[in-house]
């Protein structure tokens, strides 16, 4: 129900109207209208109806003219204005609005095309209402421009000038997968440098604060010297340090985790260490070996720097569900950089030489007397060692006495540890031994095993 202004009243002695219904909630029929405003100013009366307005008229009233006033609140001692209910079958009157002030607006909206909802249709393909042909080119030209776009970013840095020309590539990628995402994996192979492209990367985003370098306690030497030589600004510290909980001063603006591979498992100390202070800070995770065992060591290993839906825009919802899953997908190389290129990788080269007829006889003498032995009581089990001490009489003589002077070392542990009532496997035997299999070992305090004898 809605309000519009009326002629006000100039007589000081109103006319009497019959009082109004009663009120009615939710009704809108004529005579029902909103119920008295409390306060001390008195309800204004209701006046007949009026015959709905022209919209003709309403089109008049938009000429510019001087924009009318409101006349001043009523008070208990002046005149009170009288006001009528309007109906809601009348159309809206905005006559007190303020003109347009700008004509050319007017007339683009009075040509503007009538859309109805009847007459829209479902496009087909909507990606072709965005894209616009190209000229005409060789067929090569545009494929290649095909394969360059599903290509990762590449920053258009300019490298250092001690970076190799094979190592360019995994900088530039490496720089725009950070600024996109906060956070990249180098995971070129072994030989291919990635001390010095991470360095590179930390001259890039970190020119006036010195990057975080979280090594292992046996690289730091190697990584002390590289910086020096380089003249980076790092500050270095051990992930044996990151297990007992100290971590680097201030705020980074990089953060380097070399061999990341070691932050594979969630529930280490390490890891419960590390995660929580990446948070919000700009990562880069080196390591030639991402994926030790399953696809899940590379999603910790990424939850370290980046969001579990930052690869939303590009059809992966969730990491967690991807590599936890066991599957794969081409979005991963936004993030994980690794440039294989030939030059990068050691050459490798193989030659067979025949063996000397001596050597051969020698290797014919052992398999025989590798025959005549009773490696086990289990048919398989004996197979199984047969087998190994073949492959080491095949190598030298020198692989042979060392396999046989392990398996006769592992013999006589079991037969101690069944002579002291302790029974164990060949797995437990080992656990317990270690490398010093030479040594003698006090098999009374070791709890007793269900495996079975051989």
């Amino acid at each position: 129900m809605g309000w519009s202004r009326s002629t006000v009243a100039t007589s000081r002695s109103p006319a009497v109207h019959p009082p109004p219904p009663a009120f009615r909630p939710g009704s809108t029929a004529p005579g029902y209208g909103l119920p008295p405003a409390p306060g001390p100013f008195p309800q204004p009366a209701a006046l007949p109806d009026s015959p709905p307005r022209r919209w003709s008229a309403f089109h008049s009233r938009l000429s510019p003219s001087p924009i009318p006033t409101s006349p001043p609140w009523p008070t208990q001692d002046a005149e009170v204005s009288r006001f009528r209910t309007s109906s809601m079958t009348l159309s809206p009157d905005i006559s007190i609005s303020s003109p347009p002030q700008d004509q050319h607006c007017s007339a683009l909206l009075a040509g503007a095309p009538r859309i109805v909802a009847e007459s829209l249709a479902p496009v087909p393909a909507p990606l072709l209402t965005a894209l616009r042909p190209g000229p005409w080119s060789n067929p090569d030209r545009v494929a290649r421009a095909l394969a360059r776009g599903l290509l990762p970013e590449e920053d258009p840095c300019e490298p250092p000038a001690w970076l190799l020309p094979g190592q360019v590539r995994s900088l530039r990628r490496v720089v725009a997968a950070i600024a996109r995402y906060r956070a990249a994996l180098l995971a070129d192979p072994v030989g291919s440098g990635k001390t010095y492209v991470a360095l590179a990367a930390a001259a890039r985003l970190s020119p006036t604060r010195p990057a975080a370098c979280l090594v292992p306690a046996t690289l730091l030497p190697q990584w002390s010297d590289t910086a020096r030589r380089l003249d980076a600004r790092v500050s270095l510290l051990s992930h044996e340090q990151v297990s007992r909980g100290r971590l680097p001063p201030g705020r980074p603006s990089l953060v380097i985790v070399d061999e990341s591979h070691r932050f594979r498992n969630p529930r280490t100390r390490r890891y419960r260490h590390l995660a929580p202070w990446l948070e919000d800070r700009r990562t880069l995770l080196v390591t030639a070996t991402p994926v030790v065992n399953r696809l899940a060591d590379l999603l910790h290993q990424l939850l370290l720097g980046v969001r579990d839906d930052v690869l939303l825009p590009d059809g992966v919802p969730s990491l967690r569900a991807l590599l936890g899953g066991g599957q794969g997908s081409s979005a991963l190389g936004r993030l994980v950089i690794e440039h294989c290129s030939v030059e990068a990788r050691p050459e490798r080269r193989e030659r067979v030489s025949p063996p000397m007829p001596e050597e051969a006889v020698g290797a014919e003498q052992a398999l025989e007397l590798l025959d005549r032995l009773r490696l086990s009581r289990s048919p398989p089990v004996a197979l199984l060692v047969r087998s190994v001490l073949r492959h080491a009489a095949g190598s030298s003589p020198e692989a042979l006495l060392g396999a046989l002077r392990r398996y006769r070392s592992l013999l006589l542990h079991a037969r101690d540890a069944l002579a002291a009532g302790r029974p164990m496997d060949r797995s437990a035997i080992r656990r317990f031994t270690g490398e010093g299999s030479d040594q003698l070992f006090w098999w009374e305090p070791l709890p007793a095993s269900d495996a079975g004898k051989e």
